[in-house]
């Protein structure tokens, strides 16, 4: 009794293993509309051009290859109809009537089924709901009112550079095919990876002030800085916090660049209130105006061992007017650094310029 059973079993099993690959081939062209008419097209295609070929072959003389009939096909379902070739039997007009009344239908739907699809990406693209798939890119994560004027300065200096904004936004806020846009939680881990920020070159974690919450604007600023480096510890990192007391949080979480906008604005106020026009000063380096491009430029190993000083006059006296501000060392800064200050390799130039400078253009 139990040697009967077993073959019952098995076929049993079979049988639900076929179902199951048939249910999930049902659910796959159900939910890919476009494969499923590709398949019915190409089905079409098939069969229509080798019934065609067996019954015009030797009744027709334009059909001799079976390439004659697919061209057949192929302009009759596209409603093209050079008519050079035509079913010259009575069932091949059958099958020619059949094809035009069919092919044509499905080839509208296949037409509208990329047009829709099309569309529906543009416009869940634009609503955030879609993942990015990029590299080098710079990640802006959260939103305030300076991040417009943000974006488009990057734009301005790089204008081929994409960049993802991740921001619990309802719908993408600048318009431009180098910005996309990620609606989530920068806190959350599994938002910052649809923004694919692994593969990213910058993270720049705004101030998030969308949710009208001073107060926890700095925590949110930490715990996103946090996820980024626990995905990512070699993306470039650049926070902005209202509150300097959270500086030691943020150079835990290995930031490289932390700016303090309260603290910031406040100086400026009153370097500003004690010698007037400060702010202009500041204002028309930060803007890019022609003649006050702030640039970061490596500088060449001939130039190691030279004085900050002959660099200065060196630079100065060159077209482009190159005003030499600080050298940038494994990560610190040297403003106007005293006399006797010399470069060493490795060393990067803060420089003053017209236009874009580059290594070579320093020589």
């Amino acid at each position: 009794m139990s040697n009967k059973k077993k073959p019952r079993n098995k076929i049993k099993a079979l049988l639900r293993k076929t179902i199951l690959i048939l249910s999930r081939v049902k659910k796959f062209f159900l939910t890919n509309q476009l494969v499923l008419l590709f398949v019915v097209v190409s089905s079409i295609l098939f069969l229509g051009s080798t019934l065609f070929f067996f019954v015009e072959r030797g009744n027709n003389e334009a059909i001799k290859t079976p390439f004659d009939s697919i061209y057949w096909i192929i302009v009759t379902m596209s409603t093209v109809g050079y008519g050079d070739i035509s079913p010259t039997t009575l069932t091949g007009r059958f099958i020619a009537m059949v094809i035009m009344f069919v092919g044509v239908s499905f080839m509208g739907l296949f037409s509208a089924t990329i047009a829709s699809g099309l569309v529906e990406r543009d416009i869940k693209g634009g609503m955030g709901m879609l993942d990015v798939d990029l590299e080098d890119h710079v990640v802006v994560c959260g939103w305030n009112h300076n991040a417009c004027r943000l974006i488009e300065n990057i734009l301005e200096s790089q204008k081929d550079k994409n960049i993802v904004i991740l921001a619990n936004l309802q719908s993408k806020p600048i318009q431009n095919k180098n910005v996309y846009f990620v609606k989530g939680d920068p806190t959350n881990e599994v938002d910052l990876h649809r923004a694919n920020i692994e593969r990213a070159e910058t993270a720049i974690v705004l101030l998030d002030t969308s949710s009208g919450n001073l107060e926890s604007a700095d925590a949110r600023t930490i715990l996103t800085t946090l996820a980024i480096e626990t995905i990512n510890s070699d993306v470039y990192t650049c926070a902005e916090i209202l509150d300097s007391k959270n500086l030691p949080h943020l150079r835990n979480a290995r930031v490289d660049e932390v700016i303090t906008s309260g603290e910031f604005s406040g100086r400026l106020m009153a370097h500003t209130a004690v010698s007037h026009g400060i702010s202009k000063v500041i204002s028309e380096i930060l803007t890019r105006n022609e003649g006050s491009d702030l640039q970061k430029v490596s500088l060449p190993d001939e130039f190691a061992g030279k004085p900050f000083d002959d660099l200065f006059k060196q630079f100065r006296d060159k077209e482009n007017s190159i005003i030499l501000v600080a050298i940038e060392r494994n990560k610190e800064v040297f403003v106007n650094p005293e006399k006797g200050f010399d470069i060493e390799e490795g060393d990067n130039a803060i420089l003053i310029c017209r236009g874009t400078v580059k290594t070579e253009d320093l020589l």
